[in-house]
């Protein structure tokens, strides 16, 4: 998708259990002590907006591995 010029979006949010989105890399999974599991996961593949309802501690996180970009 990046090779045709388009943005990238991940949901890291869990709406419903039974249809976990991002192939289980979510906010739970973040936030719960595996951020390199969640969030990391989903910027290790490029994707470039990722929506979460965690947004301080993933800012957090992303900078202090040196993965945030602005």
């Amino acid at each position: 998708m990046h090779r045709r010029g388009l943005i990238v979006w991940a949901n890291a949010i869990v709406f419903n259990y039974r249809t976990v989105e991002s192939a289980g890399h979510t906010d739970d999974v973040s936030v719960t002590g595996n951020p390199a599991a969640g969030w990391g996961w989903l910027v290790e593949r490029g994707f470039d907006i990722i929506q979460t309802d965690w947004v301080g501690p993933m800012a957090d996180w992303l900078d202090k591995n040196a993965l945030l970009t602005r």
